[in-house]
């Protein structure tokens, strides 16, 4: 299956809160009442995720609030999915302020707008 870019993203997100908690796939998924190859799955962004199971992980990863787990550029990936674009997402933009993912996102929706 391939990974779209949705799931790819948030699967990033979950895999960077476990390792930064050192927690291994197995104990997360576990706790989560999911198998490990699910959790694996998930964090490369081959198996969707329910809305439940957001919670339960976001639960066994100390998250309070799981829309921080939700890409930060999720609007703009829906739209362009809704729109028929076809989107990648290379690199995680980390190292971006809110005024420059603002301008970066600008960018591409006037790209595939003109």
């Amino acid at each position: 299956m391939a990974s779209d870019p949705l799931h790819a993203s948030l699967g990033r997100n979950l895999a960077c809160h476990r390792k930064a908690l050192e927690l291994r796939q197995f104990d997360v998924a576990e706790a989560a009442g999911i198998s490990r190859s699910s959790l694996a799955n998930i964090e490369i962004g081959n198996q969707p995720v329910s809305l439940e199971l957001l919670y339960r992980l976001g639960k066994v990863l100390g998250v309070e609030d799981v829309r921080t787990l939700l890409p930060k550029n999720l609007e703009a990936l829906v739209a362009a999915q809704s729109a028929g674009i076809s989107v990648q997402i290379l690199e995680p933009d980390e190292g971006l302020t809110d005024e420059q993912r603002a301008q970066a996102v600008s960018i591409v929706a006037k790209t595939f707008t003109a």
